[in-house]
């Protein structure tokens, strides 16, 4: 089982583009929303699933691309709906935002997610030039950051 697991992952990680990669967690975040309105919960999915997450972890901490980090905390966010209560526990400690109750539930899952990856990216060590092109938010250790 781990070594599917592994096999699995390099594969994916080391013969395919970030795109093919980012494709692939879409359609998974996918498969796991429809999967999660299902009633029954069998000992091989509830295995399947554990088994995603922590490929969406690992795709999280160990890449360095904005868009991948997104796609991954989406899909684990779609996967156990407990990184909800995470994800909103961490946003009170943080910082408030205001009328989130009045967003609608996906728009404000999903807001709260790219919320946790902005404020997580700045923790983690991002090599020069991450955030050219792809994000509008200057880097974490910038002036423009340090007066927010």
């Amino acid at each position: 089982f781990f070594f599917f697991f592994f096999f699995f992952f390099f594969f994916f990680f080391f013969f395919f583009s970030c795109r093919v990669l980012m494709v692939f967690l879409a359609i998974a975040s996918f498969f796991g929303m429809f999967t999660s309105l299902m009633v029954f919960h069998s000992l091989f999915f509830s295995s399947v699933f554990e088994l995603l997450m922590v490929l969406f972890v690992g795709l999280y901490f160990f890449s360095w691309h904005a868009q991948m980090k997104t796609y991954s905390l989406l899909c684990l966010a779609t996967w156990d709906p407990t990184v909800y209560g995470f994800v909103a526990s961490a946003i009170r400690k943080q910082e408030p935002i205001e009328n989130v109750e009045r967003v609608k539930a996906p728009e404000r899952e999903a807001l709260l997610c790219l919320f946790l990856m902005e404020s997580l990216s700045c923790i983690t060590a991002r090599p020069r030039g991450y955030d050219r092109g792809i994000s509008s938010h200057p880097p974490c250790s910038s002036p423009q950051a340090n007066s927010r």
